[in-house]
């Protein structure tokens, strides 16, 4: 029989009941929810048995009378319900829709959380609500019947899509990683699914924000319907590992060495969805709620793990955030679209606005875990490279130095490189190109991760829209965006696409280098090393869109520009770009005694002194 609706009054009542007790998001909700003033609830089994009885479901929750349910509850054993798939049906759709079908009966909204499972991971770009679903397994398709039965029962419910979420308790990726962390030399994990991880306090809050707006407003109401909230950056499995061990070593925890991994290797009964990435642009739209940083959220769940990180800590084993791909710097040429600035001094050691500009080039390939870095210049300009950068070990990486007597081209560098090289895969930048942008850590390591995987073959190269882009090599697209052709510097282009300074490549860039023939210009051409992967069907293009700057600094109004661009970027944000001491710091290739003799060096500068706010503060007594 349906039970009638409560009266306005106790509608209004700001009391939440929370379905799951023990999980990790209804432990954060829980908290979250007293704090803000709300009368909450959390109950879980036998109190609310989603797997139970209907009848015994709307009991628990009229009895409480809520005007909000939220639905942190769930059937999670991913493998598990491929043997099991009418348990997992009774929790994520039956359970969840009598909840819903409850709540509606008091009056009350209902928050439902779901899952990127819904999705089947291929579609190459982050998802929208909008996106057709295909659950590639049991676990999926429960979660998909489950949004559509809540949606079904109740007028006033919103579903939310979250992905890899952790915390400090529970099951979950962190814990996990640490576990095994404490006792095996080297841990698999893998490289080729992408995602970003959301910490469980993150989402609690998010679920805080967007409760105020759903029990005021009516059904049909854009507070209602289907949203996604997942953290920021964008990574993979082997990137959040070795952020959690970078953070675990400084915490004085042992860390491992990590070994990227593709997924074919770790074989799992049900199938995981090869890229997560949702799109919560919707979410912000109408909650105003933004992608949470999951690298905060990391910190904090270690500082309840493992304690405040420690001042005197040198990461242990710096493997875990190295690679076995080596990186060249190409800081070559005469610089004569600078002269007279160049007649003297290479154009990289020119400032861009507080580093020299070689730092910014620099930086990419120590942001990308690599730490074999050879440095190619002119013979007069070397003395003075060295005089600047040293061996790299007060970053705790190594630079070698190699001539380029004269500028035959990019392509050169692997030949002028080959013996460093000794067959590794490899990145090559450009001396003279700055790169920024949100998330390009992540970019980078998950390049890295692909080409440094056994076997694996191939090149990746980044496109970037141009005004002037027969100044280039220009990429033409396909109507799906696949890479049609390549061309160097053409006079009539076909697209604005140019590719950067910035290629990765599997250990036979020399190889392939050395059967290449000099162009009309006389030079080794980049783009014909590029054309030689794209003919065989291995060369990757990654479009870089606007979240992204490329800075190609050969002339001197762009010079300028840079400058302009990373004095603005580190007044607004209070953090330096390019600073191959914090990123050094960052990735745990040295300890804070090491930083903090770097920033006494460096002090009367001003960078010195902000290079300090990076250590951690004493403990007061």
């Amino acid at each position: 029989m349906r039970a009638p609706a409560l009266p306005a009054t106790l509608r209004r009542t700001r009391r939440v009941l929370i379905a799951g007790r023990g999980g990790q998001l209804a432990t954060a909700l829980l908290p979250a929810f007293r704090d803000a003033g709300w009368d909450a609830v959390a109950l879980g089994r036998p109190d609310l048995d989603l797997a139970g009885p209907a009848g015994a479901i709307a009991a628990s929750v009229l009895a409480h009378a809520p005007c909000l349910v939220v639905n942190a509850a769930a059937y999670t054993g991913v493998d598990k319900a491929e043997d099991e798939p009418e348990a997992a049906d009774a929790v994520n759709r039956d359970g969840a829709g009598a909840l819903a079908e409850a709540a509606e009966r008091c009056g009350a909204a209902i928050l439902h959380v779901s899952t990127d499972y819904v999705f089947d991971g291929t579609k190459g770009a982050p998802y929208a609500e909008s996106d057709p679903v295909a659950p590639i397994g049991a676990y999926g398709r429960s979660k998909l019947e489950g949004e559509r039965a809540v949606l079904a029962a109740n007028p006033r419910a919103a579903i939310l899509r979250t992905a890899w979420v952790c915390s400090a308790t529970g099951t979950n990726f962190l814990r996990t990683m640490l576990r095994l962390g404490e006792t095996r030399e080297e841990i698999g994990v893998v490289a080729d699914q992408r995602g970003a991880p959301i910490f469980a306090d993150d989402l609690a809050a998010a679920i805080l924000r967007m409760a105020d707006a759903l029990v005021e407003a009516e059904a049909g109401a854009p507070e209602f319907g289907t949203f996604h909230l997942g953290g920021s950056p964008d990574t993979t499995w082997h990137g959040f590992a070795e952020a959690i061990f970078a953070g675990a070593a400084r915490r004085g925890a042992r860390a491992p060495r990590l070994k990227p991994i593709a997924t074919a290797d770790y074989p799992t009964k049900a199938r995981r969805p090869a890229d997560s990435r949702l799109d919560c642009t919707h979410l912000e739209a109408v909650h105003g709620i933004a992608r949470p940083d999951w690298r905060a959220g990391l910190a904090r769940a270690l500082d309840a793990l493992l304690g405040k990180p420690q001042s005197n800590v040198v990461p242990a084993t710096p493997k875990t955030r190295t690679s076995d791909m080596k990186g060249i710097v190409l800081a070559g040429g005469a610089g004569t679209r600078l002269h007279p600035v160049t007649l003297a001094v290479s154009k990289q050691l020119l400032p861009v606005y507080d580093k020299p500009m070689v730092y910014y080039p620099l930086s990419v390939l120590m942001l990308a875990g690599i730490r074999e870095v050879l440095l190619i210049s002119t013979p007069h300009d070397l003395p003075l490279f060295r005089r600047l950068l040293g061996d790299g070990s007060q970053w705790g990486i190594r630079i070698e130095f190699a001539e380029q007597a004269e500028p035959n081209g990019i392509a050169q560098a692997f030949l002028i490189g080959e013996r460093f090289l000794a067959g590794s895969p490899s990145a090559l930048v450009l001396g003279d190109n700055i790169f920024h942008g949100h998330g390009m850590e992540e970019v980078l390591t998950e390049n890295v991760a692909e080409l440094t995987q056994p076997g694996a073959k191939g090149a990746s190269v980044f496109a970037y829209r141009v005004a002037d882009p027969e100044r280039y090599g220009v990429v033409e697209f396909d109507r799906d965006g696949r890479a049609l052709s390549l061309e160097e510097k053409p006079r009539a282009p076909r697209s604005d696409f140019a590719v950067t300074g910035l290629y990765f490549y599997d250990g036979r860039a020399s190889a392939m280098a050395r059967a290449l023939k000099p162009s009309a210009r006389g030079e080794l051409e980049i783009t014909d090393l590029n054309k030689a992967y794209l003919g065989e069907g291995t060369l990757r293009v990654a479009r870089l869109g606007r979240g992204y700057a490329w800075l190609d600094t050969g002339t001197h109004e762009s010079l300028l520009e840079a400058g302009e661009f990373v004095r603005a970027i580190e007044k607004r944000t209070g953090q330096k770009v390019a600073s191959p001491e914090e990123i050094a710091w960052h990735k745990g290739f040295i300890g804070a005694p090491e930083l903090r003799r770097l920033a006494a060096g460096l002090r009367s500068s001003g960078y010195g002194a902000y290079l300090e706010t990076l250590l951690p503060r004493p403990q007061a007594a």
